[in-house]
């Protein structure tokens, strides 16, 4: 009776082991597929930018600039700097009508799309003193 006793121990412990084992290859896999998708969550999303200026090639189609130049007016600014940074025209090489290029009024210190310069600082100071 008593080696009856440990036959079926010993065979409860071996279908238990392999229990334990099947469900620790279960939680492996689903494991490594919940790291799959957290890794593939974790990816940004790239959009299309073929001139590389920093618009999508869809902000370039809104806009009716040239997704393949990241110049598309040639006034020396990139199409982003001028839609993000300055706000002046992309589709335009002087902006403000004044005979200078965009680019170059930039490059000097002054405003694409007004007189005004870039950098004021009399005009900066009244800002915070008022």
């Amino acid at each position: 009776m008593f080696a009856l006793a440990i036959v079926v121990a010993v065979i409860l412990f071996v279908i238990r082991s392999r229990a334990v084992t099947n469900s620790n290859t279960v939680i492996s896999q689903d494991q490594q597929t919940n790291e799959s998708i957290d890794e593939q969550a974790n990816q940004a999303i790239v959009l299309p930018d073929n001139d590389q200026d920093g618009l999508t090639n869809d902000e370039e189609s809104a806009l009716g600039t040239n997704p393949d130049l990241a110049d598309s007016d040639n006034d020396g600014l990139i199409d982003y700097d001028e839609v993000k940074v300055y706000k002046s025209d992309p589709l335009k090489p002087d902006t403000d009508g004044d005979g200078n290029l965009d680019g170059a009024e930039v490059q000097h210190g002054y405003s694409p799309v007004d007189d005004s310069k870039l950098l004021d600082l009399d005009r900066e100071t009244q800002k915070f003193n008022q």
